[in-house]
């Protein structure tokens, strides 16, 4: 499909800059100019002021601009955008943060618009776009120096946090979904990337008093949960007790060395290997085989 025809199937839906925008590029080009002017006492010849402004927008509105040059505000998420030139071409980076430690996923679909004039913008690209904490950033690469303008377009598909996903489905009481949920962030390093910004698993959904169905192990100061029948069934005998009932797992020399040689997170280890321990449970990724056997051997 051609460019033309790309711009045609999106004239009824494209969203024009806004006249107050347009009068900002303007005065900020002018200011550009006139700061280079009297730095060096040369007018500016055209194809030196050439550089891209960039807009993002979505839902049908351009969003403010952030405490940061180059940032951009939706919700509790920022965009950052960041310009380079690369052997002679400018290249354009979008990456998307989240003021909150808790997961999040933002489905978009996203075109991409660009304008050799101000007030005109052609639609270049376009697809379903999905950011989240692990996406990397999009990158746009300019090739024209005409382009002066490039916009970032978005209508959101699906904004909801593995938190508010999470809480929805214990408020519910929906056992099966929350299994689901849990299961999946153990295996994506959901979980773990929680937790390390902060997230307390037992202090948000609770845990009810005289619960037998599942053992707590306490490994380097976080806690882990298992089935008490699958943990007893894979022994435990070599676990300490502490104070609280919990099982203690021991983090040996031999475990350290083996997860620094892989630049391995133990805990991810650990997770790995009581997921395995689950009959439907998956084999653990290659590279942590050798720890998990490490650790499985350092406790019987």
């Amino acid at each position: 499909m051609s460019l033309s025809e790309l711009s045609v199937l999106s004239a009824d839906t494209a969203i024009s800059i806004h006249e107050e925008d347009l009068e900002r590029i303007k005065e900020d080009q002018k200011i550009e100019t006139n700061e280079v002017r009297m730095a060096t006492g040369k007018e500016m010849r055209p194809e030196n002021t050439i550089s891209t402004v960039i807009f993002v927008a979505v839902d049908d509105q351009n969003l403010r601009n952030g405490p940061e040059e180059n940032t951009f505000i939706y919700e509790k998420l920022v965009f950052r955008v960041k310009q380079i030139i690369e052997n002679g071409v400018r290249r354009v980076f979008l990456t998307v943060q989240s003021s909150s430690p808790s997961e999040w996923q933002l489905l978009v679909q996203l075109r991409i618009k660009t304008g050799c004039q101000w007030n005109i913008l052609n639609v270049v690209d376009k697809d379903v776009f999905k950011f989240d904490s692990f996406s990397y950033p999009l990158d746009v690469q300019i090739e024209n120096d005409d382009v002066k303008c490039l916009k970032f377009e978005m209508r959101v598909l699906n904004f909801m946090t593995f938190i508010e996903r999470f809480q929805a489905a214990i408020q519910n009481r929906l056992e099966p979904a929350i299994r689901e949920l849990a299961f999946r962030a153990a295996i994506d390093g959901t979980w773990n990337h929680m937790i390390q910004g902060g997230f307390e698993p037992e202090n948000f959904c609770g845990r009810q008093e005289g619960d037998t169905t599942k053992s707590t192990i306490l490994f380097r100061g976080t806690k882990f949960y298992i089935n008490s029948g699958l943990l007893a069934a894979h022994g435990k005998e070599m676990l300490c007790i502490g104070q609280n009932e919990e099982f203690i797992a021991r983090y040996t020399p031999d475990f350290h060395r083996e997860c620094a040689r892989g630049d391995l997170i133990p805990g991810e280890v650990l997770i790995q290997l009581l997921t395995y321990m689950h009959p439907m449970g998956s084999v653990p990724h290659p590279d942590m085989i050798r720890a998990c056997i490490v650790f499985a051997y350092d406790h019987g």
